[in-house]
């Protein structure tokens, strides 16, 4: 209904010759609602799949990291549940659950900090990169 209301004031407006052609493109733009926030990205990096014990035992043979802008994470173990490292720069301590990770690696639409944040509480600056070493190591092994 509204639509067609719309549609018969763009025809009143076209017929009236009140407003030109591109003056009616450019009242559509600033009559369209606008949105809040920035636009999420509906891009997806491809990835191969992963199991949660295949993550696992990758994760098992990492023990540092470092992210693309050189801040090293250093002893890194394996628990049950947590991955737990040290950041070598503060000595500050993070843990990353495991299932949080297992998650991320396969809800992300990329592995930004951004997106990982929304999975990953603590900890999501080398939950980025270890997300980006299993995507690597899964697709070599492939």
């Amino acid at each position: 209904m509204k639509q067609e209301m719309n549609n018969k004031t763009e025809e009143t407006l076209v017929e009236k010759t009140l407003l030109s052609s591109y003056e009616l493109e450019a009242l559509k733009v600033v009559s369209q609602p606008k949105h809040r926030g920035r636009k999420r990205s509906t891009l997806t990096e491809d990835r191969p799949t992963l199991s949660f014990e295949k993550m696992r035992e990758l994760l098992e043979g990492i023990k540092e990291i470092e992210t693309p802008k050189g801040i090293k994470y250093i002893h890194l173990r394996l628990t049950k549940k947590m991955v737990i490292g040290v950041r070598e720069s503060s000595g500050k301590e993070f843990t990353i659950n495991l299932d949080d990770l297992y998650k991320a690696y396969n809800l992300c639409l990329r592995f930004t900090s951004p997106e990982v944040k929304r999975y990953v509480f603590m900890g999501h600056s080398p939950a980025v990169t270890l997300l980006r070493l299993l995507k690597d190591k899964v697709a070599v092994n492939e």
